[in-house]
């Protein structure tokens, strides 16, 4: 019975170091420069133009509801952003766009 008792505080034990150790703090993350960006106009006709590229993400905005972020890449890299209202169904009259470096 000595041994068993012995061999589960062992365990234990090996447990708990274990996770002590696999608990280290993470990092705070460090602060960063956002890319540069450059307002750009949308067109008025409310179409997305074909040399934005591929759409690459749609992302529902947490602040305002019924507004869409859309992400597009075109054939060099560069980042197009626009906000498109659910509400009255058009596109932002802006947009910002990322340049690949």
């Amino acid at each position: 019975m000595s041994r068993l008792r012995t061999l589960g505080f062992v365990t234990v034990a090996v447990i708990a170091i274990l996770a002590t150790a696999a608990c280290r703090r993470i990092p705070a993350p460090q602060a960063g420069k956002l890319p540069p960006s450059q307002t750009i106009e949308v067109p008025s006709d409310g179409k997305i133009p074909a040399d934005w590229g591929r759409l690459i993400a749609v992302v529902d905005n947490p602040i305002t509801t019924g507004v869409y972020t859309m992400w597009f890449e075109d054939a060099d890299g560069n980042i197009r952003i626009v906000y498109y209202g659910v509400r009255f169904r058009q596109l932002n009259d802006t947009a910002q766009l990322i340049e690949r470096q």
